[in-house]
């Protein structure tokens, strides 16, 4: 019945093949708790994508469908989802990754190796504030 088709469920619904889409089909009617966790999943990810946020009620509200669902996945997915709530809202509304934090680190180290004669910690600083300054 679900052998084989891990990647099928993993699989963007816009990405699918027409026999596909059939195949998906087939195993959600047979197979109600799969068709839940297909929807919740959908609704999850449209929520972290921030196509549908608009604050801490619509994660409410999915913590709620999941809850009602009884799938001890979701129960678990909830649980962190409440926990990590702050770190969630905070991506939805600035959307800010790691690789921009990660470019200013790499910077930063590049100039401390370039600057390692220097004593002058003014000196220092001003030639990282200019080079911030030049990059935007």
């Amino acid at each position: 019945m679900v052998n084989g088709s891990k990647y099928l469920l993993l699989k963007n619904q816009e990405h699918l093949l027409p026999q596909e889409i059939l195949r998906l089909q087939r195993e959600m009617e047979l197979n109600q708790n799969l068709s839940l966790a297909y929807i919740l999943k959908d609704s999850f990810k449209e929520l972290w994508e921030g196509k549908s946020y608009s604050g801490s009620k619509n994660l409410e509200e999915w913590c709620a469908m999941a809850y009602v669902s009884h799938l001890k996945t979701c129960d678990r997915l909830c649980y962190n989802v409440q926990r990590l709530y702050l770190c969630i809202y905070s991506h939805c509304s600035y959307s800010l990754h790691t690789s921009l934090l990660e470019g200013i680190n790499s910077k930063f180290k590049v100039i401390k190796r370039e600057a390692f004669d220097y004593h002058d910690l003014e000196y220092f600083s001003s030639i990282i504030k200019d080079s911030f300054v030049r990059s935007n």
